[in-house]
């Protein structure tokens, strides 16, 4: 178990001066986020509730006006303004859509959009569909239809702290008689910046209408978003888990975010507390300094930051063995079921840990034994991931690298073969290598690793995080538990001596028994493989680099399949 001594709080709580990449607090989130999670706490909430069924010249959809009105029921309830339309038409959506980003602007608060009806795509633009529409020709779309990106477009300007999109939209196109679409459903969208875009079903798909009094997708979210102390993007996780496991994988959620912060419709108790007591110290602030405004001394200001800065490490240390205690759990919860051949074992590993440190490993076994039925169609950047499950190594593969020492730029070649690969191991090199079949690092010269580092995750998507927590033994049988955390930047081209490729660029950052290491990589989401990573690795005082390298694909030759 690492303990945190000051010079390592001291780099926490700073970051890493030198170094471009953030540094995570897996441990410590209260002092991490808690100023930007309090302020998101006390903000002014609004919603936009839409819900189209009454269609007039398709069949009737039974479900997006109980679907609106029970969400909109429960918004209220977490303390939204919440603006409600059933059966809208064009003009009257277009106007809620322009005051509601008007409000965020003005009230620079948690905004919400919600809404259940048709939805299709034209050309890589989303459109929602008014009740009155009629379509029987591409322009019908443009001139009849809603375009999703005016929303978008208001949310970005707007700038407000924090959006939430969810679009239960993706039913089977109404005009298909009269109208074809070239692909079905919506199609990808990155969220604005601080925005979580949420999708019924992943984009190209569709989505059920539903049995019962609510749609598929929105019946799940009622369950998910009551459920107190859940983070937003938890709440997705485990919609997206409840919607694949009633379909059998037929139907599979999807999101897309840029979120810098953690939000809670309904916060744990002591974010409560903190805003409550925030509220509080301002208001005492404001008439003590409307009373005592010439009586501020230098020596009360240091009393403070004092005590303020002791509190800070007091709560650090009970973070840090509060991950150290998770993170034991979760893998004492691991190791019972990662042989399992029971895809329930991992849907309900993941139900209770969506955001854990094993989490995208759960979900890589969880492919591999239940596929699901969805394919995730190419957007207008032309990408197409590689599903997961989908085992990324086979016998025979055979990687050449070039390693860059950036302290003398010197270039050094070496060749990686895969001497040994099954579903749960691939040995390169007679195995002074060892990785998983997502690509995490089970072994390597620096230790065993329980369970694998994982830098390349089940699934990409721009502003995905993603954990990574492992206990590392080394040869000499020095044990440390180590804790890292991943973001996928954006999607970038870039350049390496094997070719050019459209790859997420992922920054992470973490800490061991080495030190302090920050890294870059760009994985190439066809092969969900890193075609180069930047690696810095830090003493743990942090006074000093001990290494810099820069690792690049040159070559590849696949074994054949």
């Amino acid at each position: 178990m690492h303990r945190v001594n000051r010079s390592r709080r001291r780099v926490l709580r700073g970051g890493l001066a030198a170094a471009s990449l953030f540094l995570p607090l897996p441990y410590a989130w209260v002092w991490a986020q808690s100023e930007a999670a309090v302020k998101l706490v006390r903000a002014p909430k609004v919603a936009l509730v839409l819900g189209n069924g009454a269609y007039r010249s398709v069949p009737v959809l039974r479900n997006p006006a109980n679907d609106a009105n029970a969400i909109a029921e429960i918004l209220k309830g977490f303390g939204f303004e919440v603006t409600l339309q059933l059966d809208g038409s064009r003009a009257g959506m277009e106007a809620a859509i322009k005051a509601h980003t008007l409000r965020l602007a003005q009230g620079r608060g948690v905004g919400l959009f919600y809404y259940a009806g048709h939805g299709l795509q034209l050309s890589w633009t989303n459109f929602l569909v008014p009740v009155e529409a009629a379509i029987r020709k591409a322009e019908d779309v443009q001139v009849g239809c809603v375009d999703l990106s005016v929303l978008m477009e208001g949310v970005r300007k707007a700038a407000n702290p924090m959006n939430i999109v969810i679009l239960d939209a993706c039913r089977e196109n109404p005009f298909e008689g009269d109208f074809r679409v070239s692909n079905k459903g919506l199609t990808q969208m990155d969220a604005p910046n601080d925005t979580l875009l949420a999708y019924a079903t992943a984009p190209g798909n569709v989505a059920a209408d539903g049995d019962g009094s609510n749609g598929l997708y929105t019946e799940s979210l009622i369950k998910e978003i009551r459920t107190p102390e859940t983070r937003i993007e938890d709440v997705f996780k485990r919609v997206r888990l409840n919607v694949r496991r009633k379909t059998g994988g037929a139907q599979v959620p999807w999101e897309s975010t840029s979120l810098e912060e953690d939000f809670w419709l309904l916060p744990p108790k002591l974010l409560v507390q903190l805003a409550e007591e925030r509220g509080r110290k301002e208001a005492e602030e404001r008439a003590r300094a409307q009373a005592e405004a010439q009586r501020v001394a230098g020596a009360e200001a240091e009393h403070k930051a004092r005590a303020e800065a002791r509190a800070k490490r007091e709560q650090e240390e009970r973070e840090s063995a509060e991950s150290e205690r998770k993170f034991k759990e979760e893998l004492a919860r691991w190791e019972s079921i990662k042989n399992s051949r029971n895809p329930d074992d991992f849907y309900a590993f993941l139900l209770e840990r969506p955001s854990g440190y094993i989490a995208e490993q759960a979900q890589f076994r969880l492919d591999q034994l239940e596929k699901p039925a969805v394919q995730v169609q190419p957007g207008a950047n032309g990408i197409k991931p590689l599903p997961s499950g989908v085992n990324r190594y086979a016998q025979g593969d055979v990687f050449e690298w070039e390693r860059i020492d950036r302290f003398t730029n010197i270039a050094t070649r070496f060749v990686q073969r895969v001497t040994y690969a099954s579903n749960d191991r691939v040995e390169f090199n007679g195995g002074i290598l060892v990785r998983d079949q997502m690509g995490g690092i089970l072994r390597n010269p620096s230790g065993t690793k329980t369970p694998a580092i994982l830098a390349e995750p089940a699934e990409l998507a721009a502003g995905k995080r993603w954990r990574s927590a492992y206990t590392n033994t080394k040869s000499d049988g020095k044990v440390s538990n180590q804790f890292y955390d991943f973001h996928v930047v954006g999607l970038e081209a870039i350049t390496v001596p094997a070719g050019t490729f459209k790859a997420y660029k992922v920054e992470g950052a973490g800490m061991g028994g080495e030190g302090y290491l920050s890294q870059v990589r760009w994985i190439d989401p066809a092969t969900m493989i890193s075609v180069r990573y930047d690696l810095e690795l830090r003493t743990m005082s942090a006074a000093r680099v001990s290494d810099h390298t820069s690792t690049q694909l040159v070559s590849v030759r696949r074994a054949q399949r």
